[in-house]
């Protein structure tokens, strides 16, 4: 049993080796849930998704991506929490600029002149308090400053 148990450890400090690198950051998954607490209007969900993310983001060594995720866990209401992830998103698309591997996507609202992340497909807006304008956003290129790909206009 002992060198499976040894082999069970040297497994596991791969595997927890690889999770640690920049491509495989937790963080992109853990914002996802953000953005997803946003998308139901939930603030005890946004408040408790911030403050796994910004324990992640400590983890990593990720101070400002904490700050901003802490500041969120602690806001009052939905437009509070809507601005504050706009700070978060910030410092998130400044993580994936630098990361490599499979990265979310960058959109940009025009309407609240905000970016977010969000996995490849349809756009689902997080700054969107009304759910028909949940499909609105432009598509950014990989650089979070280039000019958006495509538009839709609602």
């Amino acid at each position: 049993m002992k060198p499976f148990t040894q082999m069970l450890v040297a497994v596991s400090a791969l595997l927890f080796a690889f999770s640690a690198g920049a491509g495989q950051s937790t963080l992109f998954g853990k914002y996802e849930n953000v953005r997803q607490a946003l998308l139901k209007d939930s603030l005890t969900d946004i408040q408790r998704t911030a403050k796994d993310l910004a324990e992640a983001a400590r983890t990593e060594k990720q101070p400002s991506i904490a700050e901003r995720a802490e500041a969120l866990s602690g806001v009052a209401g939905l437009k509070a929490a809507r601005d504050s992830f706009a700070m978060l998103s910030e410092q998130m698309i400044r993580f994936r600029d630098g990361a490599s591997g499979d990265r979310p996507i960058v959109i940009y609202c025009p309407m609240h002149k905000a970016s977010w992340l969000q996995p490849k497909g349809a756009v689902t807006n997080p700054y969107a308090d009304d759910a028909s304008m949940r499909s609105c956003g432009q598509v950014r290129n990989d650089a979070a400053t280039a000019p958006p790909a495509h538009q839709h206009h609602h």
